[in-house]
């Protein structure tokens, strides 16, 4: 009794000091909170239910925001203690239990969409949409009666003494108040609700587009099957009728095979195939982030591109058999018209309307013999096709459903880049006259060569590198097919290509990282050797949507604050630190020689992040990339490698990759490519043209697209021809100054006269500013619009080489 009564009194004090406007605000919440649950559960349309639990929620997350803010402005007023107490109460404690409540509202949203768009591929059964509509009513139930009792439970306790009071007040006077980052987190949640549902119909649409493109793709295999079997019935029933005709009734032959032989060619399916699937896809969605799973509290996105990815798919894994299916086709088509055409000259010839001996002929059914061969073709082409089809029905059933974008291990379409491949296939014969054709031309090989040396010895440096830069240079009628090549960063998965050994590593770091260790890596290697692509692939594959991006002059966003910076990494990185907290984001920095000016000097940006990844890695991941000369400078400077946790280095790539990397963008620009005599380049010769490419880039991939991209020029709309030029090389035209010079560039990446004249004093004007201009002229220095000088990306890692050869930087890794 005497409990009870305590109790009651305790719930007494509750009641009087949520009295007025706050007591009506919580009521009204809790109301709300009811009323929506019993109007989301009480649909039975899953649709009606899905938009009931949306609406509900975003109502909710209105009511909190009211809550809190009200509460804000009261917390500012002059009030009592306990009213104080009350107040920020709601700020330090209920607001946190508020917020887990709209998660797992949100999270109930995310299951039940999922749970649909499983359901409409037959994965789940109606009744297990039943099961977990119940099973999430009780969650949601047990969740709001633990959310209505939280207050009058928990404050109490607060309230029972003044020291309680005194104490409560004091921890709460040593933290900021967070109601400002639980607005900014109800807001976001109220906003993921909208975006799922959007998501989601987008999801289903394009299930929808998938599903059409699986009926056209299996169509058009049933269509050149019915077109094989008529093609034959024709056979059939021209077998008949000779079989049928009086003797020496040869007139009646012809004028038969006549009415018919147009009837035997094949209708080309691959046009209707590709015009009704490009009309699909065409209207696909394209770039969007698929919500995938839950982790953390968080909503883990997948960046797919449908239709991209079903292009890709579809050229690489459908097309290809539907292709020789038709060809198939064509080739039946054309031999029954030349099996006619043979019984219509026999019947001629002996019919006598020529000047040939006319025979008399007893035995009809020879007439027929080249119809009934061809109609045994069809029989086993038959078999063929429908090998093709089950091949295509297994893989349109199995790839192209929309459950695939739940699987992590994969993209969305995985591609074999059967469609490439099938570019190149061998072709034994023609190899073989082409070797002939080479032994052939061998012949005046030896004049040509002392020519061409007398030539080189005629021309000085600067005409040598104007010649090799003009031979790096991409055919200005091509640039759908080289911008393909040349795109630097990341431009999704489907162009991603091995590097397994560099993922697994940086797993692991993962991994250590979660556990509590540092989390710092450098990536660092030469110009083009994929550390942006790298980077971004990582940023994209386990940080979705928590990656902060660093670059200067750019404005950075977290938590609904953004702060612009120019050059100086430590102001940013402060930023980041203050306002991350509780957040295991991915700090991105691409490219650490960007960060310096004359008023923040790189070694003074250089400092400062290795000071915060000393204090920060253990919450936030870093990834820093930077050239190798970079890195060899600042380990000497700062020994950089014992503060970061791990260093990758991209410079090297194995052939069989970058062969693939090659003909995934081959295959992704729809060209075929073409010899000197406009022959398809067969497969010998192909990985003949990728080796001489990657001998010359080092092992570079960025490097080898490059040179493929310079080398690779249009015949026509559809055509592209390979023509390396190999035979020219960079002079060693470097001294002492221009050296000097260039070494102040690269390691800047991008500066200007002034940063120069900064660097270098006086000699700059007295010395360098005219070897800049000269190099200007000669293409070895580009300057663009913003002013800002660049080695050119052509001769870049060339000249960074030699810098290496003389003495002034570190080019190589090791």
């Amino acid at each position: 009794m005497l409990l009870g009564s305590i109790k009651h009194e305790e719930n007494y004090r509750v009641t009087i000091h949520l009295k007025g406007l706050m007591k009506k605000l919580i009521s009204e919440f809790y109301n709300t909170l009811d009323d929506n649950i019993r109007a989301a559960w009480s649909e039975d349309d899953t649709s009606d239910h899905l938009k009931a639990l949306i609406e509900g929620l975003q109502l909710l997350c209105e009511k909190v925001i009211h809550v809190g803010e009200k509460a804000s402005k009261r917390v500012e007023k002059e009030v009592s203690r306990d009213d104080k107490v009350s107040m920020t109460f709601i700020h330090y404690k209920w607001l946190h239990e508020a917020k887990a409540h709209l998660i797992l509202w949100r999270d109930i949203i995310f299951q039940f969409q999922k749970a649909l768009i499983l359901q409409s591929e037959g994965i789940l059964k109606d009744s297990d949409i039943d099961t977990l509509k119940t099973q999430s009513r009780e969650t949601i139930l047990e969740a709001s009666t633990y959310l209505r009792h939280f207050y009058e439970s928990a404050l109490p306790e607060l309230l029972k003494t003044e020291e309680s009071k005194d104490a409560y007040l004091e921890d709460q006077s040593l933290i900021e108040n967070p109601w400002n980052i639980y607005k900014t987190q109800v807001q976001t949640i109220e906003g993921q609700s909208h975006s799922l549902f959007v998501q989601y119909e987008m999801v289903f649409k394009t299930k929808n587009d998938l599903d059409k493109v699986s009926s056209e793709v299996n169509k058009v295999m049933t269509l050149i099957t019915e077109e094989l079997i008529r093609i034959k019935r024709l056979g059939v029933d021209i077998e008949k009728m000779i079989g049928e005709v009086k003797q020496n009734a040869y007139q009646k032959i012809i004028a038969h095979v006549d009415s018919v032989e147009e009837q035997a060619l094949a209708f080309n399916y691959l046009n209707t195939y590709n015009y009704s699937v490009n009309q699909v896809t065409s209207q696909m969605v394209e770039e969007m982030n698929v919500p995938m799973k839950l982790e953390f509290s968080c909503i883990q996105y997948k960046e797919i591109n449908f239709a991209v990815s079903t292009k890709t798919w579809l050229n690489s894994e459908i097309q290809p058999i539907i292709m020789d299916a038709q060809e198939v086709l064509d080739s039946v088509g054309n031999s029954m018209r030349l099996a006619l055409i043979n019984v219509r000259n026999r019947a001629t010839i002996l019919s006598g309307s020529t000047e040939e001996p006319i025979r008399e002929v007893t035995d009809l059914s020879d007439f027929s013999q080249p119809v009934r061969v061809v109609i045994e073709t069809i029989n086993e082409k038959l078999e063929d096709i429908q090998e093709y089809s089950k091949v295509v029905t297994e893989r349109t059933s199995e790839k192209l459903t929309i459950r695939r974008i739940y699987r992590e291990d994969r993209n969305f379409l995985d591609s074999s880049q059967q469609y490439m491949i099938s570019q190149l296939k061998l072709d034994q014969s023609a190899w073989i006259q082409k070797l002939k054709a080479w032994i052939m031309e061998r012949a005046g090989f030896a004049k040509l060569v002392m020519a061409n040396v007398a030539e080189e010895e005629s021309l000085s440096d600067s005409e040598k590198i104007v010649r090799y830069i003009q031979t790096r240079k991409t055919f200005e009628n091509n640039v759908q097919y080289t911008n393909i090549f040349s795109t630097q960063g990341y431009i999704g998965e489907s162009f991603w290509v091995e590097r397994n050994k560099e993922l697994a590593h940086i797993g692991q770091l993962l991994n250590n990282w979660r556990e509590g260790f540092r989390g710092s890596v450098i990536l660092s290697g030469q110009r083009f050797c994929g550390k942006t692509v790298f980077g971004e692939l990582i940023a994209h594959r386990y940080f979705p949507q928590q990656t902060i991006r660093l670059r200067p002059n750019s404005t950075i966003k977290i938590e609904g604050r953004s702060l612009k910076i120019e050059d100086e990494l430590g102001k940013a990185l402060e930023f980041i630190k203050k306002h991350s907290f509780n957040h295991n984001h991915l700090v991105w920095i691409d490219d650490l020689e960007l960060w310096q000016s004359i008023k923040t000097p790189a070694s003074k940006n250089v400092q400062t992040l290795l000071r915060h990844i000393d204090t920060s890695s253990a919450q936030l991941f870093f990834i820093v990339s930077m050239s190798n000369w970079y890195r060899h400078h600042y380990s000497r400077m700062f020994q950089i490698e014992k503060v970061f946790q791990a260093e990758i280095n991209l410079d090297y790539m194995p052939e069989v990759d970058v062969k693939r990397a090659i003909m995934i963008r081959h295959g992704a620009t729809h060209k075929l490519l073409v010899d000197n005599e406009g022959q398809k380049v067969i497969s010998q010769d192909f990985t003949k043209m990728v080796h001489k490419v990657y001998l010359f880039s080092g092992s570079n991939i960025g490097q080898a697209l490059n040179l493929w991209a310079y080398f690779t020029k249009p015949i026509n709309e559809d055509r592209v021809m390979h023509e390396p030029n190999f035979s020219h090389l960079l002079p060693e035209f470097l001294n002492d100054e221009s050296s000097i010079l260039l070494r102040a560039i690269l390691m800047n990446k991008r500066t200007n006269e002034y940063r120069l004249r900064k660097t270098l004093g006086r000699a700059f004007t007295e010395k360098y500013n005219s070897i800049v201009l000269r190099l200007i002229n000669l293409g070895v220095l580009i300057r663009h619009m913003d002013g800002f000088l660049e080695i050119n990306g052509s001769v870049v890692n060339e000249i960074a080489a030699q810098l290496h050869d003389t003495g002034y930087i570190k080019y190589k890794h090791k």
